[in-house]
């Protein structure tokens, strides 16, 4: 019980304050998210709950990535963070304003005020980010993130349960309100915030280029390969896009629910394993490949089994892994880049992450409707190949299983039948 204490990151007030602030938000922000569902295919249909919901969701931090990070470098990071979330806010009390007020929402309605609040929350993510980057000595970074990871789960579950039991007809327009209040425990904080985020990164006469980004992605071979690692991780095990036609192949509706519930409980317990326990080893390149290859284990017996139970326990351990992974992706990407790069590092990374989300739905329905096989063979077949790939690296980037790997390599070559001498009898 030695290496268990108080995780590093909440010893700093700013910072634990900023993460109580957020948890308050994160509830409020997942309510919303469930009352927008639920009115979206209420009061239209299943397009409706797709376009008015999920598009405005996921487009905008794809598209947003690099103005995102040309904010977080040109102006205060704290001032940034607290004009996007007070844009937010006032988007949250239109929102309550338009269902207190009319029974129904029309989906442009729903689709401008979601892209308004997705764009902002992009922002904040990359500004946030850099942020914390200031306020966390490198040494506690990955406690912080594994503590706004913790953060962000709970934050799920309690908005999650507190939508469902409010997500009545008469009860959604107090979804909006809430998570409009929600946002002002964060501005509060970010206004008291004094010693972290009010110079800024780049002088004005300088320019801020995504160019200059780029090119120190280009010059650091580890910050390099480990975006190639979070695009293989994420397209070639087929993220939450496998979730609903594996759950719907597992047993239907009640299947699915049973699954994400699994995989949200492997994200928390990896998160508070993570925040808890106090880091002995600095994230390395070995450490990333080897965390997305055990992830890969698990998806895909996943992917491929008919058990319920081994689904679940399965999807749990991917979750963990995964949840591991990012936060060693996080630190390598961004972590490691200069104060006056860091958002737009930070913004590359965010891009890269939601463009192979989208790319991975891409193929997967692409695949899926052009071949015959069974959904499980086809995720099965593409986790495979993932893991093969994370596999193979992971061998070749450790030093100890390089050695063993070329030493199995010629010791097979050497007592090949076909390439011995005939000796005679």
């Amino acid at each position: 019980m030695r290496g268990l204490a108080v995780p590093v990151s909440l010893q700093i007030r700013g910072y634990r304050h900023l993460m109580v602030a957020s948890l308050i938000s994160n509830t409020g922000g997942w309510g919303q998210s469930v009352a927008v569902g639920v009115v979206a295919y209420h009061d239209h249909n299943w397009w409706a709950l797709y376009l008015g919901s999920l598009v405005p969701t996921f487009l905008p931090r794809a598209l947003m990535g690099p103005w995102s990070g040309w904010f977080a470098d040109r102006f205060p990071r704290r001032q940034v963070i607290i004009y996007a979330l007070s844009i937010q806010l006032i988007d949250a009390l239109v929102f309550w304003w338009l269902k207190a007020t009319r029974d129904d929402l029309r989906v442009v309605e729903m689709f401008t005020l979601i892209t308004i609040s997705s764009i902002c929350n992009t922002v904040i993510n990359v500004a946030r980010q850099a942020l914390v980057k200031e306020m966390v000595p490198f040494d506690s970074l990955s406690n912080a993130l594994s503590v706004n990871g913790l953060n962000v789960r709970v934050g799920q579950a309690l908005g999650s349960s507190l939508g469902g039991v409010l997500s009545t007809p008469d009860k959604q327009s107090w979804l909006f309100l809430g998570n409009a209040i929600s946002y002002l425990p964060v501005l509060y904080v970010m206004y008291r915030l004094k010693d972290f985020g009010r110079e800024k990164p780049v002088r004005q006469c300088e320019p801020v280029r995504m160019r200059e980004a780029l090119k120190y992605v280009a010059r650091e071979q580890e910050t390099r390969r480990a975006l190639i690692v979070v695009v293989l991780m994420t397209v070639c095990m087929s993220g939450d896009v496998a979730n609903p036609p594996i759950g719907q192949a597992l047993g239907g509706p009640r299947a699915y629910a049973l699954v994400l519930a699994a995989g949200g409980v492997g994200s928390v317990l990896a998160a508070l394993i993570q925040s808890v326990l106090k880091e002995r080893r600095k994230p390395t390149l070995s450490g990333l490949l080897g965390w997305s290859a055990l992830m890969s284990f698990p998806v895909a017996v996943y992917s491929s089994t008919s058990s319920l139970p081994v689904a679940m326990a399965c999807l749990g351990m991917a979750y963990a892994c995964g949840n591991v992974s990012t936060v060693l992706s996080n630190v390598l990407v961004v972590g490691r880049a200069p104060r006056e790069k860091s958002g737009r590092v930070g913004a590359i990374y965010q891009m890269t992450m939601q463009c192979s989300t989208l790319f991975s739905g891409l193929v997967t329905y692409l695949v899926l409707d052009h071949v015959e096989a069974g959904v499980r063979v086809i995720f099965t077949t593409i986790n495979l190949i993932g893991m093969a790939v994370l596999c193979v690296w992971w061998a070749l980037e450790t030093p100890r299983l390089r050695l063993a790997l070329s030493s199995s390599c010629l010791l097979w070559v050497l007592h090949t039948p076909g390439l011995r001498r005939d000796r005679q009898p």
